[in-house]
């Protein structure tokens, strides 16, 4: 499973697990990608993972929310 970094004009840069950097053409990935997206590879191409995505995307809210409450509290 890969994460999409960022979006360039032409490719994605995305990191894996172990936080290496690849990049891949836009052209290979859904149409609907997203930074932060999570993407799996199938037999098909590349699709994102809508648990691991919605998960992530779960959790880095909370931790913004935790700081965010934090600084205000201060």
């Amino acid at each position: 499973m890969i994460r999409i970094d960022r979006l360039e004009e032409f490719f994605a840069v995305c990191e894996d697990r172990n936080g290496n950097l690849s990049h891949l053409p836009r052209t290979d990935l859904p149409e609907t990608v997203r930074e932060g997206d999570c993407l799996i590879r199938t037999e098909t191409g590349w699709q994102v993972e809508e648990e691991e995505t919605g998960q992530r995307r779960k959790s880095l809210s909370e931790r913004f929310r935790r700081l965010f409450q934090r600084k205000n509290e201060a």
